[in-house]
C-alpha cells in the first residue's frame, strides 16, 4: 500500500511539534510514527508535551484508527503529559474524531485550539 499524508517533526526541548498534510492512510500512520521514534531518539530530552497542527490536514481514514491509537499509547509510553491539537476553524471536528483516539491512554491531557499562540500557552500551563 502506497504511503498517504504528510509531516514535518521539530524538536525543542521538552516539546515536540507537529505538522501534518493531507489525509493519513495506514501505511502513512505507520511511517509517522518511525519518523517520530527516529527524531526523538535523536533528541536531547524525551518530549513531555505535543503540539499538533492539523489545520491542513484531513486527519485520517477509518482503517488507520488503531494506528493512531498505538501512536498515542507509544506517546503516553514516553512520558508526554499534555497534547494540544491546532484546529483552526475545525476544532469540534477535531476533538470529535481525536478524542475516541485517546481514550486508552487517559492520563494525557488534550486541548483543541484555533492558532499556535493558545495551544502553546495550554501546554505551558502546569
Amino acid at each position: 500500500m502506497r504511503a498517504h499524508g504528510q509531516w514535518h517533526i521539530e524538536l525543542n526541548g521538552p516539546l515536540i511539534r507537529l505538522v501534518l498534510l493531507d489525509a493519513f492512510n495506514e501505511e502513512g500512520i505507520r511511517q509517522l510514527r518511525q519518523a517520530l521514534k527516529r527524531a526523538i531518539n535523536s533528541g536531547a530530552e524525551m518530549p513531555q508535551l505535543a503540539l499538533t497542527d492539523i489545520r491542513d490536514s484531513a486527519i485520517a481514514i477509518p482503517e488507520a484508527y488503531q494506528d493512531i491509537r498505538e501512536l498515542h499509547s507509544a506517546m503516553a509510553a514516553i512520558g508526554v503529559r499534555k497534547a494540544a491539537y491546532c484546529c483552526a476553524a475545525h476544532c469540534a471536528y477535531g476533538e470529535f474524531v481525536l478524542e475516541p483516539l485517546w481514550q486508552h491512554v487517559p492520563g494525557v491531557q488534550r486541548g483543541y485550539f484555533r492558532d499556535d499562540k493558545d495551544a502553546l500557552a495550554w501546554l505551558q500551563q502546569d
